[in-house]
């Protein structure tokens, strides 16, 4: 069965100022008498990435469809993320629930997203 696919709507509206990418460190250390440290991979895997994106003034259709992804994976199914700068395809995760805040007045409702964590698998 083919994983979800992070909604195709929404890729093309993360705002720049929210992405982010972070390397795993995989070095385990300690240090011994004498001052020296020992240090040596954790695991033989290439670090998983942790990618941080948002989304500025989406309207009220396009937040509920970012809703409706978040509770159809949660935080803990998988599935794919495309770079919004490479195209490459990565499969991951929520890492946190989202927080979303209101900007809208009136008829005019707007939503910003500043704080999704994608974690890879």
């Amino acid at each position: 069965m083919p994983n979800p696919v992070f909604p195709p709507s929404l890729a093309p509206l993360q705002d720049s100022k929210y992405f982010k990418i972070d390397l795993e460190d995989k070095g385990l250390k300690g240090e011994v008498d004498g001052g020296y440290v020992n240090a040596r991979p954790r695991h033989t895997r290439k670090p998983r990435k942790t990618f941080k994106t948002g989304f500025t003034e989406l309207t009220q259709t396009q937040m509920d469809t970012l809703e409706a992804f978040f509770e159809l994976v949660g935080t803990y199914s998988k599935f794919d993320y495309t770079h919004p700068i490479k195209g490459t395809v990565h499969q991951v995760r929520f890492d946190k629930g989202l927080t979303m805040t209101y900007q809208g007045a009136g008829l005019l409702r707007l939503w910003t997203v500043s704080e999704i964590e994608l974690k890879e698998v």
